[in-house]
C-alpha cells in the first residue's frame, strides 16, 4: 500500500472546554467554546468535513472499558442521523450523554457499555412527512 508523504499523520480539532458528555445520568452543558486544539489521527477525519469535527471530554464510568473517564471523543456534529448500534453523544433533557444506542420498535434503545450500568428506553412515534 503506498502512502501519502503530503497527508498528515495527525490534525488539530477543537476541544470544547466545560463541555463533558456523561456517561451515566449526563452532564448539564451550555458553554461551548473552543480554547485549544486536540491532535487526532487524520484518518480518523478522513471522508469528513474537517469544520464539523470537534472533541470533547467524556465523565464517568458507565462506557468503560471502550470509554474511561476524562478521555476524549471525536465528534462529526454533521453526523444526525441514527446508525443501529453505535456510540453517540447527544442531548437528553438538557443533558449530554455518550452512549450506545440500538434502534428498536417505537423507539431507541440507550445502552451503557458497562454492565454495571441498566440500559433505559426512549419511546417516540414518527410521524411521516407527505410531499405536496
Amino acid at each position: 500500500m503506498e502512502k501519502n508523504l503530503d497527508e498528515p499523520l495527525c490534525i488539530c480539532v477543537p476541544l470544547l472546554e466545560n463541555v463533558l458528555a456523561a456517561g451515566g445520568d449526563g452532564a448539564t452543558n451550555d458553554d461551548f467554546t473552543s480554547i485549544s486544539t486536540v491532535p487526532v489521527p487524520s484518518y480518523v477525519t478522513k471522508h469528513r468535513n474537517i469544520n464539523q469535527i470537534v472533541s470533547i471530554q467524556v465523565m464517568g464510568d458507565s462506557m468503560e472499558p471502550m470509554l474511561y473517564d476524562g478521555g476524549l471523543v471525536v465528534i462529526d456534529k454533521s453526523e444526525v442521523s441514527i446508525r443501529d448500534g453505535k456510540v453517540y453523544v447527544f442531548r437528553q433533557d438538557g443533558m449530554l450523554r455518550v452512549k450506545r444506542l440500538v434502534l428498536i420498535s417505537g423507539g431507541v434503545l440507550i445502552k451503557s457499555q458497562n454492565p454495571a450500568y441498566n440500559s433505559e428506553t426512549l419511546q417516540f412515534k414518527i410521524a411521516p412527512i407527505f410531499k405536496s
